[in-house]
Formats: C-alpha cells, structure tokens, sequence
C-alpha cells in the first residue's frame, strides 16, 4: 500500500459526485513511484494506486506527478514528468487501472501546467517548452490536443505565460496568460483573436453562461488587494465587471 508519511503530496482536486483525489510521489517499496487515490464523499477510499515501471524509467530517475484531472468515466488523468524532457500523460479508470500511458517529448520541459478533459473525450495539455538559443535561448507554452487514445491531433505555440484554460459548450478554447491576456481558439486548435485587460492579473475562467465568459481577476489597488469578476462575450468584448474590494472570490 501507499505510506503517506513516505510520501510527497503534489496536489488534490475534486471528481464527480462530491468525490476528490490527491496525488503525489511516494518512496515505499519503490523509488518515487507517483500515487493517486480517490475518496467518496464519506472520505472512504474508492482507489489507491502506486504508479512505477513505466518503461521509460531509469535507475533512480523518477517520473513525477505533477497535475491530475478527473475524467468523465470516474477515472482521472494524470500529467508527470520525466527526465527535464518528456511530458508523462497516464490515464486511469474508475477502478484505478492504467488505461493508456503516452509520452511527449520536448526540447527541454520547463513546467507542466494544465490539463483538461474536452467534450470529445479528447484532452489538451499545456506544458512549457524551450528553444535553445545563442545565449540563455526563450520558453514558450504549448497547447497540446490529443484524443482518447493519446494521440496528437494538433499543437499551438504561446508565447505568453498560460494560466488557465477552459471549453465552452461548442467546444472553443479559451485561454487566460497571467499577462492581462484572453486568448480563444476554435475546437481544432485555430486561433480565432486574443483582448487584453490591462492592470489585473488573470487568474482563472470561472464558467460560462451563454454567450459570457467570467474571468476571475486579481488587482492590487493602493494598500488593498482586489478581486474583479470580468463578465466577457464570446467575441473577447468586455460587458461587465464586479468588484470584489480587499476580497478574494
């Protein structure tokens, strides 16, 4: 079994049905081996599992998780890293069984940032890259859209920083960089326009009703910090915003 006080917890986030995982490495019995388990609601253990021999692994190298997502099927997916260069995406079902593992290389993996499941039973995976360059070369983010199978169907360079990413009901791709910025793609990875919201800093895309977007934002105003709810359309115009002073939403 998994030894939590052996362990390095990486995150936690909720399932489906009042359900939550949390995630992480762990060094009992075999060298940091990633682990993931799910409770109920009622804190009781629905899957507890230790995730090691890859094939990829070497010596005491270790693949380490690093984001979980909850899927559609009770599941989740989970994004790891390898060796500074290959992003790890495993996909577990609802018993916690390994239903798929893929690896995506990169010329030098600087930081494995979101994962979601799409409407397709697809997913798409952000990840930061780097060029090599003359001197300390330059990072940028990658969208990357895969299917269930693991598959790439289709990858977009960003080269701002990416914060959050969320799909609305028609399956666009809505995209927030910490610098002011609101990016939309279409579901087939087409960059369709991007607004910028000059002195917040974009933290999260809180849903959508409609044809509105809300855009949780952060804004230090004097000796107060701030949140604003920005309410957007689909076209990236601003319709509203709410004002949160000296609160966090």
């Amino acid at each position: 079994g998994i030894v939590l006080s052996e362990s390095i917890l990486t995150g936690s986030c909720k399932g489906l049905n009042g359900s939550y995982f949390i995630y992480g490495t762990t060094d009992a019995n075999y060298p940091y081996s990633m682990f993931a388990i799910k409770f109920d609601q009622n804190d009781d253990t629905l899957f507890s599992v230790k995730i090691d021999r890859l094939g990829i692994e070497s010596g005491f190298l270790p693949v380490n998780a690093k984001i979980l997502a909850p899927t559609f099927d009770g599941g989740c997916a989970i994004l790891g890293s390898y060796q500074g260069s290959d992003a790890v995406f495993i996909k577990l079902d609802s018993t916690g069984a390994i239903t798929l593992q893929r690896n995506y290389g990169s010329s030098s993996l600087m930081g494995l940032t979101r994962i979601i499941q799409t409407r397709d039973s697809g997913y798409v995976i952000m990840f930061a890259d780097k060029i090599i360059g003359p001197a300390t070369g330059r990072n940028f983010n990658q969208l990357l859209k895969i299917n269930q199978n693991g598959d790439i169907m289709w990858n977009r360079e960003v080269n701002d920083a990416i914060g959050d990413i969320q799909e609305n009901q028609n399956g666009d791709l809505y995209v927030i960089s910490p610098d002011q910025y609101l990016i939309k793609f279409d579901a087939n990875g087409n960059y369709i326009w991007w607004n910028e919201f000059p002195g917040t800093y974009l933290e999260e895309i809180i849903g959508f009703n409609g044809s509105s977007i809300f855009v949780k934002t952060y804004a230090s105003l004097g000796s107060s910090d701030s949140s604003i709810l920005y309410k957007v359309d689909t076209n990236g115009t601003f319709l509203n915003g709410y004002y949160f002073q000296s609160k966090k939403i």
